[in-house]
């Protein structure tokens, strides 16, 4: 390879890039390690200067020597991903031409989560308007799911594989995650 974009600058990351060969480098930092210890110790919440997709976007520059235009993030849907995404959301109860709006609540980190109470309370609020709300996680976030589920009635689950949620979500009329 003639270089390397390291998007994560983890410690295994960093170790991995001293045993590579000596190649053009390109590492996104996304914050000082000053900062990241009141961070990690939920002292502060951190607040990033720009959007990660441009952050990513400028670390891809650097790598390249030269600015690059913008582009549209898209996600492609495979051939039979509505149609999987149709039936998991009517196997879980939901009515295909009322509005739907998904949620998931996880995130990996705690300091990368919105509160559970203020997905229930966004929730509420869609369900009072009339639309429907369907939520999922992974299996570390089937708790959490849970507690959304239980402070909004109404809201739907839906167990479905990531490979699934591409349709999900092309279905929905907004998504909102962390």
């Amino acid at each position: 390879f003639d270089a390397l974009l390291d998007l994560h600058n983890s410690m295994r990351a960093r170790a991995l890039r001293m045993l590579l060969p000596r190649t053009r480098q390109a590492v996104w930092t996304k914050r000082r390690w000053q900062d990241t210890i009141p961070v990690r110790l939920s002292l502060k919440r951190w607040r990033g200067g720009m959007w990660l997709s441009d952050r990513f976007h400028v670390a891809v520059e650097e790598l390249v020597g030269r600015s690059l235009p913008r582009g549209q993030l898209r996600h492609f849907l495979g051939p039979t991903d509505q149609d999987r995404a149709r039936t998991a959301l009517i196997e879980a109860g939901l009515d295909l031409s009322v509005p739907i709006v998904g949620t998931s609540p996880g995130a990996a980190w705690m300091t990368k989560r919105w509160p559970a109470e203020h997905f229930s309370d966004l929730a509420r609020r869609l369900l009072a308007s009339g639309r429907q709300v369907v939520i999922s996680g992974g299996p570390d976030e089937r708790s959490l799911c849970d507690a959304v589920v239980a402070a909004a009635p109404g809201v739907h689950f839906v167990d479905a594989r990531l490979d699934v949620w591409g349709g999900i979500i092309s279905l929905c009329t907004a998504f909102v995650a962390n």
